[in-house]
């Protein structure tokens, strides 16, 4: 406890005190009117099998899952239930089981969900989002979400609103994921049903808070992750950007 209080008689300027420093900085947590959040602290660290110049099996074998399904709406409109994702919010679907991988993530070492989102509204390169963090975010289009949960490998999730009308786009999940070692391979298998249980309802689940309908059924498709340096020149520049070094 600091008892000498000469300063304030040299430099007189009206003081909080540490009741109300603590009840100022949660009320502008609530009102959302912060840049930064502690949860985002640290380096943002791109998995170095995405770099421009990789080849998809230069890495490893890349394991994926993807979903996909048409909406009767345009990208703008569905975009605010993509960016909306985690928090408060959930993940649109089998929330019990996005709880009980918290639990276990940190039970293991991780950091679970309780780092939430610096907003429940908008999202940047480098916020965290639960047990994930922000890669990429090109509004009403594409988010890009690295894992930073405990996992025997590397993990990412991408969400894609591809246009395909005036009044119509396509709804995309995609889930990467690098294995490490026999370990990583077989807890890629054993989650997969569950992949495939949870990311079909989460598209469905994404529409209907977006008040859109799906036009089909969610379905299963085997993407082909392009090579990085076939991105358009502005991408590819960014990702130069990002990594100088390269």
């Amino acid at each position: 406890m600091c008892t000498e209080n000469r300063i304030t008689k040299i430099i007189p300027q009206d003081l909080l005190t540490c009741d109300q420093a603590i009840a100022r900085a949660l009320d502008r947590v609530r009102q959302e009117q912060v840049d930064t959040c502690w949860a985002d602290a640290g380096a943002l660290l791109y998995p170095e099998w995405t770099h421009c110049g990789d080849s998809d099996y230069s890495g490893g074998t890349i394991l994926k899952c993807g979903y996909r399904a048409p909406v009767a709406g345009k990208a703008q409109e569905v975009w605010p239930a993509v960016e909306q994702l985690g928090g408060n919010t959930g993940y649109y679907a089998a929330d019990l089981l996005w709880k009980i991988r918290g639990i276990l993530d940190v039970f293991t070492g991780g950091v679970g969900l309780a780092r939430g989102r610096r907003s429940q509204h908008t999202l940047q390169v480098g916020d965290a989002l639960d047990f994930w963090r922000v890669l990429e975010v090109d509004k009403p289009h594409r988010l890009l979400l690295v894992a930073e949960m405990k996992l025997p490998g590397q993990a990412l999730l991408e969400i894609l609103i591809t246009p395909k009308g005036p009044e119509r786009c396509e709804l995309t999940l995609l889930s990467r994921f690098l294995p490490k070692g026999l370990f990583g391979m077989t807890y890629w298998y054993v989650l997969y049903p569950f992949h495939q249980y949870v990311f079909a309802r989460m598209l469905a689940g994404m529409a209907a808070a977006a008040g859109k309908k799906l036009l089909a059924p969610p379905r299963r498709f085997t993407p082909k992750i392009t090579n990085a340096c076939s991105l358009p020149a502005e991408q590819a520049s960014q990702s130069k950007q990002k990594h100088p070094e390269e």
